[in-house]
């Protein structure tokens, strides 16, 4: 939409002015036909539309009016948002892709700009319509207006209405991830925007990663490609992860309003961009039990000993058997009950005879209800015998026991298998109900799926010894042997 600015009528220039409806009706009455509303759709739209691709119709969230004044140039203008808020902006485009700089809001104070030396100055001047004309008309001379605003202009916290990336992932961890993720989620989420964008909580602004002190809206694809890649030399993963982070965030950031509409998020990528994942299938093999059990009951804790077995002979997660607690057990009926799980459902799981046995042996903590309590150990040296004494001692307050990640790691270094990890054991116990029954469903009740697809895709696999007996069965089958 062109009109020629004036400061007059900066105010009285309103969202409903782009009025869709009205060609709509021309289309149903006939007054256009439907190249031409085409063509009035496009110039209304352009250059702020954007395609669902779902639908593929056209969503829009803000329009603009260019400014058709002589001493305008082309792509200055005033966007206009639905709740009335209005900003100067200039469009152009670098490398075939278009772009939007900000430049401010009527009557804003911005930083005044030496055209001659190309320079920002330190007056600030109020940027009225002659004043944004006078910038864009400057900015016009420059292949990439962004790139020097951000190289140039002072871009410290709380200066104007510049948001930086690193306060971008503050707010969403604040405002979205916090609220309605899980909370070993959100801080997953925040330990890696700290470690990669935002930096320590005591992090001055020179101390923070260098992408977390870019603008928001001038981070580029090739600045989170570098960052991707950088982690991605010693861990693939996390790279992925961190990547599919900052997308999250942007979307965020735009479907907020923080970030325009149009606003092409740099860090979504596809899967073929991403560093490849292969799904983990571990699990025990059939002569490793005895070598694990082995060394499961070698351990002096029965606080580990005791974890370390039910996780086998329940297939809970990790988390789930140490938040578990005492009044959510039914040691009569053989059952625990949990009132908190990944899927934010509670269930109740049957328990075994053997699992009931373990948990009746482990010692009881007067005041804290967990059934594996928080506690910590000491070993003493016998100075007689030269042996180590264990003694346990138990830590104030209702909290479960740490991971026992030191533990684990002994544990499967004695029984020879160092990559077995402790969520291996819940995949363990899958294949094992599978094999046992012959039912698939009976192992996705048990370890508490809601979908029997995850069940087999993750916790269904098959041994190479199992693979070699379905070979040998079906050459027998095609021999007709029985």
């Amino acid at each position: 939409m062109k009109k020629t600015l004036t400061e007059r009528n900066l105010k009285s220039i309103h969202y409903q002015d782009l009025d869709l409806d009205a060609l709509d009706r021309g289309l149903k009455r006939g007054e256009i036909d439907q190249a031409e509303y085409r063509r009035r759709l496009d110039v209304l739209l352009t250059p702020f539309s954007r395609t669902d691709p779902k639908t593929g119709r056209v969503a829009w969230s803000f329009f603009a009016v260019f400014d058709d004044h002589r001493d305008s140039p082309r792509g200055f203008g005033l966007r206009v948002f639905p709740s009335g808020e209005r900003r100067f902006i200039y469009t152009y485009r670098v490398n075939g892709r278009k772009r939007i700089l900000t430049l401010g809001s009527p009557g804003e104070l911005v930083q005044d700009i030496d055209t001659d030396k190309k320079v920002y100055t330190e007056k600030r001047v109020d940027l009225t319509l002659a004043t944004a004309r006078k910038h864009a008309t400057f900015y016009k001379t420059l292949t990439d207006p962004i790139e020097f605003k951000r190289q140039n202009l002072d871009r410290k916290p709380g200066n104007g209405d510049v948001l930086i990336l690193a306060q971008l992932c503050t707010e969403f961890l604040e405002n979205h991830a916090k609220q309605y993720k899980r909370e070993s989620s959100w801080k997953e989420d925040e330990r890696r925007l700290k470690r990669y964008v935002i930096g320590a909580d005591d992090a001055k602004q020179k101390e923070r990663p260098a992408i977390g002190k870019r603008v928001a809206e001038t981070v580029t694809e090739a600045q989170i490609d570098s960052l991707a890649q950088e982690i991605g030399k010693r861990a693939p993963i996390e790279s992925n992860r961190v990547v599919v982070l900052l997308a999250t965030v942007y979307a965020w950031a735009i479907r907020k309003g923080k970030l325009p509409g149009t606003f092409a998020n740099p860090a979504q990528r596809s899967k073929k961009d991403l560093y490849p994942e292969q799904a983990r299938a571990r699990i025990l093999k059939t002569d490793e039990r005895p070598k694990l059990l082995a060394a499961i009951d070698a351990e002096p804790n029965a606080y580990h000993r005791g974890l370390f077995r039910l996780l086998l002979l329940t297939g809970l997660r990790k988390s789930e058997l140490l938040n578990a607690k005492h009044k959510d057990l039914d040691l009569g009926e053989k059952t625990l009950h949990l009132p908190k799980t990944k899927s934010g459902k509670p269930r109740t799981i049957p328990l075994s005879g053997e699992a009931v046995q373990i948990i009746r042996k482990l010692p009881r903590c007067v005041g804290n209800d967990h059934i594996f309590p928080a506690h910590r150990v000491e070993y003493q040296l016998d100075r007689d015998t030269g042996e180590r004494n264990f003694q346990m001692f138990f830590r104030s307050g209702n909290q479960p026991m740490s991971n026992p990640k030191k533990q684990w790691r002994r544990v499967r270094h004695a029984a020879g298998c160092d990559d077995l990890r402790i969520h291996d054991l819940r995949r363990t116990a899958s294949v094992m109900v599978i094999r046992a029954t012959g039912n698939p469903r009976a192992a996705m009740k048990v370890l508490g799926h809601a979908d029997l697809g995850t069940t087999l895709k993750h916790y269904a696999s098959v041994t190479d010894e199992e693979t070699r007996d379905a070979v040998e069965a079906l050459s027998h089958a095609l021999n007709g042997e029985s």
